[in-house]
């Protein structure tokens, strides 16, 4: 395959750029991002409320909800306000919404990715994990935190080039640096598709772990010892399985589809990118929040015991009716029995 370059450059943006979707499609990408909004907020920051941070195996789904919570409360809202308007109106608004935009998702695919190595290890390799956990816990966490942001900013707001910014686009169209073939494969490649696909491997390593471990159980005396670990390394296999496999569908055709744009350029591809796999993350971002809380249990029955609290108390109070009610007939029966015994 031969890449579609011209100066160094390839055409993907654009093709990204001819594609300007239509008020009721953009108003139907709305509605649809703003009510699931509410709820995934709500969500984020009520596990956050009353996340275990002293947890290990699970503190660093709290540094992605995090982000997620970032997402949804500082990135979406601008997206929002693009789709309801069509238009962000101004380019000196662009470079600051791409930096957020890249450095938040990024951030978010960096986390995921380590996640993934880290279950791995805590399932499997629970002792080297603990005794190093200053290089593999939060050396990597402080590292995509702060690189993140200082990458972005870099390419996008002090590297030169000249952007070309279309307002009435998604994220202005993109920035300048992605039309060079070395950064923009760099990006791309090195910091997305290939985190993607780490996640993606673990995720598929730790499956076919546990079906032969299962295997061998069933050839196996497990003790009860045995058992209790075999249920507890299930349920961390699980967690992971689940909120990895969102991020899969949320990233990996986007990510496929830009891949298969740089070396062959297609129209129709890049309709379909641009109207429908761009937005494909921010369902992930809005899905993280109800599959995190569906593997803690703790936060899950103090969310259930919120909103079950007002039908406890309507409950009650309706109890509490019938039993007045009750006694006020009992009281008046009595009260007409003895009229009639005098």
């Amino acid at each position: 395959m031969e890449l579609n370059t011209s100066n160094s450059s390839w055409n993907i943006s654009d093709d990204m750029n001819s594609s300007i979707i239509s008020p009721l499609e953009r108003k139907i990408k709305f509605y649809i991002l703003v009510i699931l909004q509410g709820p995934s907020l709500f969500c984020t920051l009520f596990i956050l409320r009353y996340f275990r941070w002293r947890h290990l195996q699970t503190q660093i789904y709290g540094f992605l909800l995090i982000v997620n919570a970032v997402i949804l409360g500082c990135e979406l809202p601008i997206t929002l306000s693009y789709l309801y308007e069509g238009s962000i109106y101004f380019e000196s608004r662009c470079s600051a919404w791409i930096t957020l935009n890249y450095s938040l998702f990024q951030l978010s695919i960096f986390l995921m990715t380590w996640i993934s190595i880290q279950r791995y290890l805590f399932i499997y390799h629970e002792q080297f994990i603990l005794r190093h956990m200053i290089l593999f816990h939060y050396g990597p966490v402080i590292f995509f935190y702060l690189y993140c942001p200082l990458l972005y900013i870099g390419i996008v707001v002090l590297y030169k080039c000249q952007p070309i910014y279309d307002v009435n686009l998604y994220i202005c169209g993109g920035p300048c640096y992605s039309l060079e073939l070395s950064l923009g494969l760099f990006d791309w490649v090195g910091n997305g598709i290939s985190m993607e696909m780490t996640t993606l491997i673990v995720n598929v390593i730790v499956t076919i772990r546990h079906f032969i471990q299962r295997y061998r159980m069933k050839r196996a005396i497990i003790t009860a010892d045995g058992r209790r670990q075999w249920n507890r390394s299930v349920k961390l296999a699980a967690q992971l399985i689940a909120i990895g496999m969102i991020y899969v569908v949320g990233w990996v055709p986007y990510s496929i589809i830009v891949l298969i744009q740089m070396f062959q350029s297609s129209q129709n591809l890049a309709n379909i990118l641009s109207r429908f796999f761009a937005y494909l993350p921010y369902f992930q971002a809005l899905m993280l929040p109800f599959v995190a809380i569906l593997f803690m249990p703790e936060i899950k029955e103090r969310l259930f015991t919120l909103f079950m609290f007002p039908c406890i108390n309507v409950k009650r109070r309706h109890q509490n009716q019938i039993h007045t009610i009750h006694n006020q007939i009992n009281t008046t029966n009595v009260q007409s029995r003895t009229i009639t015994h005098h």
